[in-house]
């Protein structure tokens, strides 16, 4: 099954109502490497193409919950060496199993697995810091050439996203002088660029998606290429009166914004045409 982010969070939020916006808990899903994979912010227009959606951390977006969860263990700091790069990357893994943290904790909170998939909820309440604050993690931005965070040598070594910092490489002994001791980097995916979605010059086009009759968020992320638009990209203001539109009129919920996709080439259909696949999460029950 395919969805939007906007309707992957109406389904967490039907299936658990102390999730919704206007509850006393916040949730989100990470996977088991502490990365997000929904989020509220996520489905807000002005927030997420401001800062983006994907490589997000749990250390950078709830530092609070990251703190608590590698001071009890549930988040726990790993290292590689990665010769390509040669570079020592830093990394996080979520240790598996159901935790619920005391109430009187700042941030209180409860984790669970989502079975079959290597994906967790976690519900923060709300109202457990009484207007406590905690400072931020240690997360540098990425470099403008690299993916990868640049590890700072000052900061907060306690709670930090995940890094990498250069080691000098002996390429005589094919050792680090550091860091030698770090087993080696798992190789990198292969690269999921996909080629321009081919549109046949012939055939019957599809019969338009009636987005214009939702008139509520709910309704409009629940059908397949609508959007709910709630933000005016050339202004940057939220707009007055939000309606549902197809998802070209306003992606990710702002009018007029920056898509998604690149754009689809007029082909002719030939014999050996391929289908592109796609990925798609699937939101099931925890245990």
């Amino acid at each position: 099954m395919d969805f939007t982010l906007p309707y992957f969070w109406t389904m967490l939020t039907d299936q658990y109502s102390d999730c919704r916006s206007n509850g006393d808990y916040h949730c989100f899903v990470i996977d088991s490497a502490g990365y997000l994979i929904i989020h509220e912010s996520f489905v807000d227009p002005e927030t997420s193409i401001r800062d983006g959606v994907e490589g997000r951390h749990v250390a950078e977006m709830e530092p609070g919950v990251a703190r608590l969860m590698i001071a009890n263990n549930l988040l726990e700091r790993g290292q590689c060496n990665n010769y390509q790069d040669e570079r020592v990357q830093y990394f996080y893994t979520v240790r598996q199993g159901t935790y619920t943290s005391p109430r009187s904790t700042c941030p209180s909170m409860k984790m669970f697995p989502i079975r079959g998939t290597n994906a967790y909820l976690v519900v923060v309440d709300k109202l457990s810091c009484s207007g406590q604050t905690y400072s931020p993690c240690n997360c540098p931005s990425a470099s403008s050439s690299s993916s990868v965070r640049q590890c700072q040598r000052l900061g907060d070594l306690q709670c930090g996203c995940p890094c990498g910092d250069l080691f000098d490489y002996n390429k005589c002994d094919g050792l680090p002088s550091l860091h030698s001791h770090n087993t080696a980097c798992p190789p990198p995916p292969p690269s999921l660029a996909l080629p321009p979605i081919r549109r046949t010059a012939t055939g019957p086009s599809c019969s338009g998606v009636p987005c214009d009759r939702s008139t509520t968020h709910e309704d409009c992320f629940g059908v397949v290429g609508c959007e709910w638009c709630s933000y005016d990209y050339s202004t940057r203001r939220a707009l007055s009166q939000p309606f549902c539109a197809d998802s070209k009129t306003c992606p990710l919920g702002a009018v007029d914004g920056p898509t998604l996709y690149a754009p689809i080439s007029v082909i002719q259909p030939t014999a050996s045409g391929k289908v592109t696949s796609y990925c798609s999460c699937t939101l099931v029950q925890v245990h």
